[in-house]
């Protein structure tokens, strides 16, 4: 017999949207022109988080051609041909951005705007190139790659070959567009270029790993990529599908950045494009930098998601009521959270629950929001949340109230919420008996609530099984013979 599904009631279809992540995210607009990436790039110093739109601005400076986006510099050589001159906006801006790239480098400390400034000097005038190792001062593994980058850009600029980067970001969250990588490989070829190693592994790590095997050509026809992608290359590709091969070379940069995006990623996983670096790219070293660095790991490593929710997973699960000012860093994985369509995984639901039950109002705003938009998009299994919802009631970190306010607060959203919400609780009122706590009269009258609102009674197996075990008095007692007469 057919069940008929209630207009109201709420359906887990899949943990996530088809068509996640381009589908779901905004694609970004190129900078075009040298006035706009003069002034983006001033203001980028002030804003070293927007790890996008220095993406853009990168993507920008390796386009355009360097008599266009830089300063008309003198010849350091009688044979070679003076740039023609910018227009007096663009000099006057070009003024502006060695003015305050030079203050900033005069600072004490390091950080992305001391680093992004170093660049800039660098770009505007190639006779400072000997200065690099000052300028671009990098002391850690992910910006240790994100320099090897930035020199074989400047070095293509000040050679008048100007390309796109590989690894640009096209959408939001720092993911690539297969087709975009495509014509970008295409431009490269065109200009007679060897891929960049450095700026391909980036790219592989901003690809959407169903998305590898659109850089394969058919096997029977030629396609749009044949000869694109040289056969070192090619076989990482074809690893990372999934396509039976062997990975030749393990050891060098794409060889270690196939074996990282390959399919399942472990959430305890390091990595590093070079193996003579020290250190290594994970969420392992998330919490031990600051934003702006890990605003750049992110948009670096878009699909690590598990990997950075496990790390603040450690530090919220012992600062659910005070966040120090060293720890709210981890309201980045939070915010992460709420990408529309993004799958939810082991990991994403324990942090979500933490969220749920913290006193820090932006995190647990973050939490509330995520279940609401999940819940919206079908993506929120009831049964996974609750397993980890019960898990917490009948721990010592139980916090009853705060969880019992936020699903009840969730639950106004609309019916469909209340519905989602009234699962939730009846998944975590299910199994093994062990360590309830004495008072789980919050849990239970939200659950009465619910039934009620919507004339509906706890016909539930499993969660009945599990109230008829638990021996209480009090206002728990009273919750649960009400539920247990109320399924009669």
């Amino acid at each position: 017999m057919e069940t008929t599904i209630q207009p109201d009631s709420y359906q887990f279809k899949n943990y996530r949207l088809d068509g996640w992540p381009l589908q779901c995210s905004s694609e970004l607009v190129a900078i075009n022109s040298p006035v706009e990436l003069l002034e983006r790039a001033i203001r980028s110093l002030d804003r070293p988080e927007d790890a996008i739109e220095i993406e853009l601005i990168l993507d920008a400076i390796s386009r355009l051609p360097l008599a266009e986006s830089s300063l008309a510099l003198k010849p350091t050589k009688p044979s070679q041909q003076t740039p023609p001159s910018l227009s007096p906006e663009a000099v006057s801006l070009c003024q502006v951005l060695t003015a305050r790239s030079e203050k900033l480098l005069k600072a004490k400390g390091w950080g992305v705007s001391k680093f992004l400034a170093g660049f800039y000097l660098l770009w505007q005038d190639r006779r400072r190139l000997w200065e690099y190792e000052s300028l671009l001062h990098a002391n850690d593994p992910l910006f240790r790659n994100i320099k090897a980058r930035m020199y074989e850009l400047l070095r293509r600029s000040f050679k008048g070959i100007d390309v796109p980067l590989l690894s640009a970001p096209t959408h939001e969250g720092g993911w690539i567009a297969p087709d975009k990588l495509i014509e970008r490989l295409k431009v490269w070829k065109e200009a007679g270029l060897e891929i960049s190693e450095f700026d391909f592994c980036i790219a592989m790590l901003r690809l959407p790993r169903h998305s590898f095997s659109d850089l394969l050509p058919p096997p029977a026809k030629p396609g749009p990529t044949p000869g694109l992608i040289p056969d070192s290359v090619l076989n990482a590709v074809q690893f990372i599908s999934g396509m039976d091969v062997e990975l030749r070379d393990q050891n060098g940069p794409i060889g270690r950045t196939a074996l990282f995006a390959r399919e399942p990623v472990d959430p305890s996983a390091s990595f590093n494009f070079d193996p003579k670096e020290t250190g290594s790219i994970s969420g392992n070293v998330f919490i031990q930098h600051g934003r702006d660095r890990n605003e750049w790991l992110i948009i670096t490593t878009p699909y690590l998601r598990e990997n950075l929710f496990q790390v603040a997973i450690r530090t919220a699960a012992v600062a659910m009521s005070h966040l120090a000012s060293h720890e709210r860093i981890i309201k980045i994985p939070f915010r992460l959270l709420l990408q529309s369509g993004a799958p939810l995984e082991r990991k994403a639901y324990v942090l979500v629950t933490i969220g749920l039950i913290m006193s820090d109002p932006e995190c647990f705003s973050y939490a509330r929001e995520a279940v609401i938009i999940a819940i919206e998009e079908g993506r929120l299994d009831p049964q996974r949340l609750g397993a980890e919802t019960k898990a917490f009631l009948h721990s010592e970190r139980s916090k009853q109230k705060r969880l019992t306010a936020s699903l009840a607060d969730i639950a106004c959203v609309s019916e469909v919420h209340a519905d989602a919400v009234r699962q939730i609780l009846e998944c975590s009122l299910q199994g093994d008996t062990e360590n309830v706590p004495n008072d789980l009269s919050g849990v239970l009258g939200l659950l009465m609530e619910l039934h009620a609102a919507s004339n509906t009674t706890l016909t539930n197996e499993a969660t009945l099984t599990y109230l008829r075990s638990i021996n209480k008095t009090g206002k728990t007692g009273k919750c649960i013979k009400a539920l247990l007469q109320r399924s009669l």
